[in-house]
Parts: C-alpha cells; sequence; structure tokens
C-alpha cells in the first residue's frame, strides 16, 4: 500500500511538471505571437522580393540538379505571391504590379 501511494505522488509530481512546462510554452507562444511588431507594406514587400529572388535562383538550380524539386520553387513563389498580397491590402502599392507579374507565371 505505501509503495502505491510513493508511486501516485511520483505521478501526481511528474503530472504536475508536464503541465507547468506546458503552460511556460503556452504562455512564451502568446507572449512572441502578440509582442511581434506590425510589419508595414514596404516591409513585406522586400521579403516578398527577397523570396522571389530566391525562388528564380531555385529555377536555375531545379534545371541541373534533379535533388531540387520544382515542388519547392513553387511553394516559394506562392510564398512571395502571399507577401504582395499582404502588402497591397497594407496600402503598399507597387506590390499590386508585382502580383500581377506573379499572376502571368
Amino acid at each position: 500500500m505505501r509503495e502505491k501511494m510513493n508511486s501516485m505522488k511520483v505521478l501526481m509530481g511528474i503530472l504536475t511538471a508536464s503541465i507547468s512546462v506546458i503552460a511556460i510554452v503556452a504562455i512564451a507562444f502568446t507572449v512572441r505571437t502578440f509582442s511581434s511588431p506590425a510589419q508595414t507594406g514596404e516591409e513585406l514587400f522586400k521579403q516578398a522580393q527577397q523570396i522571389t529572388r530566391d525562388a528564380e535562383k531555385l529555377v536555375i538550380e531545379a534545371i541541373s540538379n534533379p535533388e531540387v524539386k520544382f515542388s519547392d520553387v513553387e511553394k516559394q513563389f506562392k510564398k512571395s505571391f502571399s507577401l504582395y498580397k499582404d502588402a497591397f491590402s497594407r496600402g503598399y502599392l507597387p506590390a499590386e504590379r508585382k502580383l500581377l507579374q506573379l499572376k502571368m507565371r
């Protein structure tokens, strides 16, 4: 009986520690999510430009290197498209031109 009580205490301690860790992770995630500064349309546009340049380099690399997948290239272009779209929605007008260019690809 005493062994059962001790093992129950150990299990309760482990459970309490696990809950504490989960709570700390949840708090850290929440703070990180809400404390990040809002990005301007111009910042989003610059990020999208860099991702587009990287994707264009990947296209060239994918032609000569079979290890590079075109699906990775497509993901990069989709990500840049999304950033251009966000930049335009925040009022950064040059993003509209880039959106149209990417739609034509």
